[in-house]
């Protein structure tokens, strides 16, 4: 689908395409051509390093990575109910466990999820405040991907230039 998006030169759609193929299946081939799209069309919001790669990869295997870790939980809490039961001494297994439940709850509930949106529409508007009444910031064209930070109504936070910006939810294209 990208490829016919990128013949019909839209490339906006094209790289929207490729990055929601990438977020399931990360390779450095489509990273580099994600990045030779942006590169001759002049689009910024598109380096990849290995930290983005490895969260591709943690977000992509998230349920086996939680299913390895909870089944690491098993084996303290099993020594600990036999220790228990024979009653030994616990050494240092119910903080292995704790500490591993610990990893669990924060890997669910606060691990951050990185979206980006990537504008669709020629002359679109980053204001300053997450309102039409706002002063704009910048008037950017389609095809750049942004970082977003926080969503409010029909407002998207995002980063641009190493700033905060405002977007409307209908200019852009959010990769989940």
């Amino acid at each position: 689908m990208a490829f016919v998006k990128e013949k019909n030169n839209e490339i906006p759609k094209a790289l929207y395409l490729l990055n929601l193929y990438y977020e399931y299946n990360p390779s450095p081939f489509v990273e580099r051509k994600i990045t030779e799209l942006a590169k001759r069309n002049e689009y910024s919001g598109y380096q990849f390093g290995e930290f983005e790669f490895i969260f591709m990869l943690y977000r992509k295997y998230f349920d086996y990575v939680l299913a390895a870790i909870l089944l690491f939980c098993v084996l303290p809490f099993s020594t600990i109910i036999k220790n228990k039961l024979r009653n030994e001494p616990l050494t240092y297994k119910p903080m292995v466990f704790i500490v591993l439940l610990c990893i669990v709850y924060y890997g669910i509930n606060y691990a951050k999820i990185y979206r980006y949106a990537i504008v669709m529409n020629q002359h679109t508007y980053l204001m300053a405040a997450p309102s039409a009444a706002a002063s704009v910031q910048e008037i950017i064209g389609d095809g750049h991907r942004l970082p977003i930070e926080a969503e409010t109504d029909m407002w998207y936070e995002v980063k641009w230039n190493d700033k905060v910006a405002y977007v409307n939810k209908n200019n852009v294209e959010v990769l989940q």
